[in-house]
Order: structure tokens, then sequence, then C-alpha cells
């Protein structure tokens, strides 16, 4: 990779949204070599056996589409995907060109563009800890999942009290768009709130944990 880091300017409180989506676009050409692929790689293939074979399937933040690759493996009936850079998705779309992947460029915070009850499985990796506004995005998503359709979110697990730590300097400067990291605790509390029934922790490999969740069948979001 060409870096390894990003810092926003000083000016970075009035456009994150387009400094995390430069960031991105910028390793679009170089993030499936850095030393972080690997890892993510692992991460991805331990919590696609959550997903039944023949899902819809849905890769919120898919970036460059390499868990989307993977996730092609579970024989899915329909395999999305969208993020907010527009250079990383059309290299999406250049690695899954042939699986027919429903690819979209778009800010999950203002809306998914698919109808209710799409999808039978959401997924998120290293994703979450780069919203504003969290919330707002777990909301799209019940909307878009089936009754009793899972929601995975992979993310890193840091112990107390460096998260802490973290959080507060992230609060000051938010190095590659990241903003705010969760315990495992407090991403149980956050999906709960929207719909959705949490179904187990677990880890997937050093510092890497996911959470896989299910929307509750009486959920209206």
């Amino acid at each position: 990779m060409k870096r390894l880091f990003s810092i926003p300017g000083l000016r970075w409180r009035g456009r994150i949204k387009q400094f995390e989506a430069e960031v991105y676009d910028h390793w679009a050409d170089s993030i499936d070599r850095s030393i972080w692929a690997p890892w993510l790689n692992r991460w991805v293939e331990s919590f696609a056996r959550e997903i039944p074979e023949g899902s819809a399937i849905l890769d919120v933040g898919c970036g460059t589409g390499s868990a989307l690759l993977l996730l092609a493996q579970r024989q899915p009936t329909l395999l999305a995907g969208t993020d907010i850079a527009t250079k990383a998705m059309a290299v999406a779309r250049r690695k899954l060109s042939g699986l027919g992947a429903d690819l979209r460029t778009g800010d999950a915070e203002t809306g998914l563009p698919w109808p209710d009850a799409t999808f039978d499985a959401v997924t998120m990796t290293a994703v979450i800890h780069h919203f504003p506004n969290p919330d707002t995005v777990l909301l799209h998503i019940a909307r878009v999942l089936k009754p009793a359709g899972r929601l995975i979110i992979a993310e890193p697990h840091f112990f107390f009290p460096i998260l802490q730590i973290e959080n507060l300097l992230l609060k000051i400067y938010p190095l590659n768009g990241d903003l705010h990291f969760f315990s495992q605790r407090g991403l149980r509390r956050l999906v709960e709130r929207y719909g959705f029934r949490i179904v187990a922790q677990r880890r997937a490999a050093f510092f890497a944990w996911y959470t896989v969740a299910q929307k509750c069948e009486s959920s209206q979001a």
C-alpha cells in the first residue's frame, strides 16, 4: 500500500464522509495486496458459515468487493453491495464481473436502494465504526432484511482501557475516518435497540470478533 494511514485536515468535521471516500478510493488499487487483506479474508471466511446457502446477501461498506467474492461461495440467490467510495466500487465491479452482483454506490446512512424485506443476510466488515450515525444505518438495514434475517457485524475488539483511550483520541482526530469503536457489550445494546436479537458473538482472529444478530419477526422496521 502507498500509505498505511491517512489523516484528515483540520477542516475534517464538515467533510468526514468525503474524507472517508477519498481514503478508500486512494487505497482501491492496493488494499487487496496490503498486510490487512489476509486478516480481513479470514474474518469473512469465519462468519460466512453463519449464512445459509442460497441466501440473498447484502454487504454494506463492500469496498473493493473482497468480502462479496468470498460470500459468493454461499451460492446466494442475490449478491449485492454498496459503498460510498466510487473508485473502490469500480474495482468491485471488475472483480465481481460475471457473478451478477448488484453493486450500488451510495451512503448507507441516507438509505439503501432496495425494497423492504429483500435480503436474508446483511454483513458489515470493519465498517460500522466509520459511520457518524450508525443508528440510522441499522434502521435502513432492518428495513431491507426479511423477518428472521441475519445481520453480521465484524469489528476489531479492543480491551479496556485501550478502547476508551482510542475513542477519546478519535474524537479529536479520526485517523482513516475511524470515528468510534464499540465494545462487544456496546454493540449488543446498539443492535438490540433496532429490532434485533443477538445470536452469538465469536472470535474470528486476534482482535477480530463478529456479532450475529437476527431480526425479530415482529419488527416493523
